[in-house]
């Protein structure tokens, strides 16, 4: 059975100073959002496939203004805009519903439900119907998982949810009183709270939950009541919750819009994605059509817009590159023990130098032979096209030596934003001159660093040299460069570059979590989402102070940048690498890294076939519960799930649930691994998880 997966949307509106009680509550209103705010949420269906996008509603002239911009990037926003509703006590809901995917504008007045299934100005095309009491909370969402969003109310008076399975008039299906809760200061029942709902699990159906605005407090459960997680996060006095899913994974996630500026702050991880940086954004959206008043709202209104992730040049589509970083062709036997099948950079005469790309500008020499070993041990190539003392490419150089074959991208210089003010430093004008004198004759790929944290970075803590990068989506406050661009003004990340990686390093630079690899490939997406991505991987101690990756964190490296859609892997094994004065070791990998990629590598070359398809397809998915990581693929006869440990505690009797199933079939272990897990009949099955393992199951 196929079934549709939606998430939710949330509005909340402004009320005029002194309009008292909370939903009807008779206690005297809280001065957190601003002491004039009433809560209203509307509800709407977000299908796997999708995109939650984002917009507003105004209360007083029914004026929507619907953004068609994925959250946190600068695509095309010119918004929608129509007149539907309006009035005092009007409310507006988004939902899917009638089931044909597209979701479309309601409103909820005084306890009457009015919903159109055409997006516009448009008169209401399902009959008028009332629902709950005129001091109740509206609400519209999937609650039994059929693909149609249906209504329902929020009591204030006694934080209870009263559902209905379908859009008429008729009894409560599911009704829920919020179980006690403990936030400082809390109640079981506070009129504080602001009622939200969503599909926290990506189970197929939404739950509810609560949000206290002026301590960020989130309570997240199912729509039986029980405790899915909560945390901490937006808050203030004047933020609105906003529910969505931001990043088309099929699980809701949230986010707040200040209700001073219209800035929406969110987040692509929810409970159900752990705890990383709890407290913080990971992506922003400034709101020029802001007006005082306005109420937040998010939803696919714009089907036929669905991002998606990159699709695999043809030169990818059964290959997947397993690259190495830097590497004398004396080393090649050795990588290619090791089941490499990809060079990238070829080393400059004189000192190994991490930073540069340099390269002989005599087109024979070092360059020549070092290509040559690479054809010989049947390599790949990502390197520099030589230049002449003019500094020009020679565009006929791989041709006429025979090396084009070879050639996967050349790639001008490594970490361009990294440099600034130093002897590297290359200027955006220099890549596009570069660019231009490739004329396609293979594409170019540019590689960032770790950067693009942006605030997690200071200024001088990579190298001493250059800004950390920032781009769409980061806080419109940073003090760090913009290495995407602005719109009509290129970047490093989306400018002159067909193809893009990225640098970080978890275990040796910054003690940060393993999943931060895949954090950077969505930042990377959201920056460039047309561009194939390849993900650079920590291969040894590089800075010689005894905080090398182990070999099981290595593996659940490169498959948290798989499972956030890398089309290839870099190694990176140069170690006692001392900030600027190179490194002194060219291949610092230890016995345990090398055990561990030699059963790796060529796991990954026997899966390229299916890897290397789309990424996370829409006709079917999974999800599980933190900390693991999910992605999926299918070769058009099985379907395929990658679910990543990235933490080192075992996780033991983890449920991960299928979308799109057909029941009858379970799922089968693959890659080195044996057994068949049971799939039970709502479509979930458990395994455990070793520290940093990875399992991959064919369905």
């Amino acid at each position: 059975m196929s079934r549709r997966f939606l998430g939710s949307i949330h509005l909340y509106p402004l009320l005029l100073a002194g309009c008292g009680s909370l939903g009807g509550n008779a206690s005297a209103p809280d001065p957190e959002v601003g002491q004039d705010h009433a809560a209203i949420v509307g509800v709407g269906a977000t299908n796997q496939s999708k995109r939650n996008y984002l917009g507003t509603y105004h209360p007083d002239s029914g004026l929507w203004t619907m953004f068609n911009n994925r959250p946190g990037t600068m695509d095309n926003n010119t918004p929608l805009t129509f007149y539907y509703g309006g009035g005092p006590t009007a409310k507006p809901l988004v939902g899917d519903w009638n089931g044909d995917g597209t979701e479309t504008q309601g409103i909820w007045d005084s306890g009457y439900f009015l919903l159109s299934d055409t997006l516009g100005n448009s008169f209401n095309t399902i009959p008028v119907f009332q629902f709950g009491n005129v001091d109740d909370i509206p609400l519209a969402g999937d609650w039994d998982g059929d693909g149609t969003t249906t209504i329902g109310v929020y009591r204030p008076s006694t934080c209870t949810f009263f559902l209905r399975n379908s859009n008429t008039t008729g009894p409560v299906d599911i009704q829920t009183t919020l179980p006690s809760v403990a936030p400082p200061n809390a109640t079981k029942c506070d009129p504080r709270y602001l009622p939200v709902t969503g599909d926290w699990t990506g189970a197929g159906f939404d739950g509810i939950g609560v949000f206290r605005p002026s301590i960020g407090f989130w309570w997240l459960g199912s729509n039986l009541g029980t405790l899915v997680g909560t945390f901490t996060f937006g808050a203030g006095d004047s933020n609105l919750p906003i529910v969505g899913d931001w990043d088309q994974d099929g699980v809701a996630s949230v986010g707040v819009m200040s209700a001073v500026d219209g800035t929406f702050s969110l987040r692509n991880y929810s409970a159900l994605h752990g705890t990383r940086d709890p407290g913080n954004p990971e992506m922003y959206q400034t709101n020029s059509a802001f007006a005082a008043g306005d109420l937040a709202i998010a939803g696919d209104w714009l089907p036929s817009q669905r991002p998606t992730y990159s699709t695999a040049p043809a030169s990818l589509s059964s290959f997947f590159p397993i690259g190495v970083f830097y590497q004398q062709s004396s080393r090649f036997p050795t990588w290619s023990s090791r089941g490499i099948n990809t060079v990238v950079m070829c080393p400059a005469s004189g000192p190994l130098q991490e930073a540069g790309g340099i390269v002989d500008t005599d087109p024979g020499s070092k360059l020549s032979n070092w290509s040559t070993a690479a054809v010989t041990a049947g390599f790949k190539m990502i390197r520099p096209l030589p230049r002449d003392a003019g500094g020009n490419y020679q565009s006929t150089y791989d041709s006429s030596q025979g090396f084009l074959d070879s050639i996967l991208a050349y790639e001008e210089v490594d970490e361009p934003e990294a440099w600034t003010g130093s002897d590297y430093s290359v200027s955006l004008s220099t890549l596009q001159t570069k660019y231009s004198q490739l004329n396609g004759v293979k594409p170019m790929q540019l590689n960032l660093t770790q950067n693009i944290l942006g605030a997690g970075m200071t200024t001088t803590e990579y190298w001493g040299f250059g800004d950390a990068c920032d781009g769409p989506g980061d806080d419109p406050a940073s003090p760090y460069i913009n290495c995407y661009g602005a719109p009509g003004v290129p970047g490093y990340a989306t400018a002159y570059s067909d193809w893009i990686s990225v640098d970080i390093y978890p275990v040796t630079e910054q003690g940060l979590n393993l999943d931060t690899i895949g954090y950077t490939m969505d930042k990377l997406r959201r920056w460039a989402p047309s561009k194939p991505m390849m993900a650079y991987v920590e291969a040894s101690d590089i800075y010689a102070d005894g905080h090398a990756p182990s070999g099981a964190q290595l593996n659940a490296e490169v498959w948290s940048a798989i499972v956030h859609g890398a089309r290839g892997i870099i190694y990176f094994p140069p170690a006692d690498c001392n900030h600027g004065d190179g490194c002194q070791i060219d291949d610092g990998v230890t016995a345990d890294l090398d055990t561990a990629m030699k059963a790796l590598n060529p796991l990954i070359t026997s899966c390229a076939s299916w890897l290397q398809t789309t990424v996370n397809p829409s006709s079917f998915g999974m999800s599980a519960w933190a900390p693991l990581d999910v992605g999926w693929r299918t070769d058009g006869t099985y379907n395929y799930f990658i679910v990543v440990n990235p933490t080192g505690t075992t996780q033991s009797n983890a449920i991960m649930y299928l979308r799109g199933f057909t029941p009858g079939h379970d799922v089968t272990r693959i890659g080195g691994e044996s057994g068949t897990l049971t799939v039970f009949g709502s479509g979930y099955f458990i395994d455990t998880f070793q520290p940093y393992q990875t399992h991959i199951y064919r369905y």
